[in-house]
């Protein structure tokens, strides 16, 4: 998989920084000292390890009583990656599943490219997982028979 964008939202300095497009095999991050390089790549470290540290939420969000941070990342699905074993992996994990094959790869293999947001709530203390509308849909037919698996219409999935 490649990384082609992110989107960051009450990080650090960040309010909310708009669409960073990825392209090519190198990226360059330029600008003024405090202007917050350090923030997109601290926002990522937080996104790829789900640790999201309430000091880090922007102070003007924070002051109007905004304790979420969210950071939505698009991949691109590359040839030859193995995205529905990774997939199936990071679930089984999340939700604690037996079971070795409960995606339907047929179904998986439509998608192209999908968005995963990561938001946590410090208010609440929980991670929400939240994918864009069409990676919804095939992920929704691609489950087979998981009923404790819930997939809600703003694209969170839940174990209930």
């Amino acid at each position: 998989m490649k990384l082609t964008s992110v989107r960051i939202k009450n990080f650090k300095s960040i309010k909310d920084s708009g669409e960073i497009f990825f392209s090519g095999s190198l990226f360059v991050l330029a600008g003024q000292n405090e202007s917050g390089k350090s923030s997109i790549l601290e926002a990522l470290e937080a996104y790829e390890t789900e640790k999201f540290d309430k000091d880090n939420i922007n102070f003007e969000e924070e002051q109007g009583g905004n304790k979420k941070q969210e950071i939505l990342c698009t991949y691109e699905i590359t040839q030859g990656d193995d995205f529905v074993k990774d997939l199936q992996d990071e679930l089984r994990e999340k939700f604690s599943l037996e079971e070795i094959d409960f995606l339907d790869q047929s179904k998986l293999e439509r998608l192209k490219s999908f968005t995963i947001c990561k938001e946590y709530d410090h208010k609440a203390k929980n991670l929400t997982l939240r994918f864009n509308g069409p990676t919804l849909d095939i992920l929704k037919s691609a489950l087979k028979d998981k009923e404790n698996i819930k997939i809600d219409e703003s694209g969170s999935i839940y174990e209930e």
